[in-house]
């Protein structure tokens, strides 16, 4: 049987890639792209519920397989794979989707479990903290780096945090009655886009109901909000390390 040469690249392209390269290839075929339409489109309303589903489902990807809810062993070998996949992100200069995948590995639930990381899967969570900042300063270095210009041309800003500074500095502005330099920049970066008026292509982080992201993967019914749901989760997990 002779192979065609589509097939025979498919071949060995499954034969030389890892699983990491998989779950690579499928979570960055469309997000940048995803977070240009989110730029081009940053009045949506539909936009902060969006990029919280895509915490959630971060969340839920790491936690929940197709079975179920992971082994301890299991769910240590996804999170490494999503800091893998933040590394990524960083270096694609994709900081909008790196932001929101850095707040789900950083968060109290996933922190719950006490994954065991290699050095260097700890080094990627220090450098985007020492990229981005923490939620403690709400993430002052990346607005740092966008209100003084120090983002190459193809690199994407974080909406999230320009959105979260946008709204904090239009309170200030009330109270001072003048604007600030800071303000003015974000501004020029808000503009910077073409605006759009719709767009379709959006990934399944962005759309996906996390709520039903979890029941589609579990076989019980879980009772409480997302975040409730997600720490119960989280809690088994981590109760299985020690079995």
């Amino acid at each position: 049987m002779k192979l065609s040469r589509a097939r025979l690249q498919r071949f060995l392209y499954s034969c030389f890639h890892t699983e990491d390269d998989f779950l690579l290839d499928r979570m960055t075929s469309l997000s940048k792209e995803n977070a240009q339409h989110m730029w081009r489109m940053p009045n949506d309303v539909a936009h902060p519920r969006r990029m919280n589903n895509a915490m959630y489902n971060f969340i839920v990807e790491i936690l929940l397989g197709e079975k179920g809810t992971l082994t301890f062993a299991e769910a240590n070998k996804r999170y490494s794979q999503h800091c893998l996949l933040l590394k990524k992100y960083m270096q694609d200069g994709d900081h909008h989707t790196a932001m929101l995948l850095y707040q789900a590995l950083t968060s109290p639930i996933l922190s719950l479990v006490q994954f065991r990381l290699p050095k260097s899967r700890q080094k990627v969570l220090k450098d985007c903290k020492e990229r981005y900042g923490t939620t403690n300063d709400a993430f002052s270095h990346h607005l740092d780096d966008v209100v003084n210009n120090r983002l190459d041309y193809n690199e994407i800003a974080s909406l999230m945090v320009c959105l979260i500074h946008k709204k904090k500095l239009q309170q200030y502005r009330k109270i001072v009655k003048k604007t600030s330099n800071v303000e003015n920049q974000l501004l020029k970066r808000f503009q910077c886009y073409e605006p759009a008026a719709s767009y379709d292509q959006w990934m399944d982080i962005y759309i996906q109901q996390p709520q039903q992201h979890i029941q589609n993967k579990l076989k019980e019914t879980l009772n409480g909000s997302t975040s409730a749901k997600l720490f119960t989760l989280a809690k088994r997990i981590r109760r299985r390390k020690t079995i």
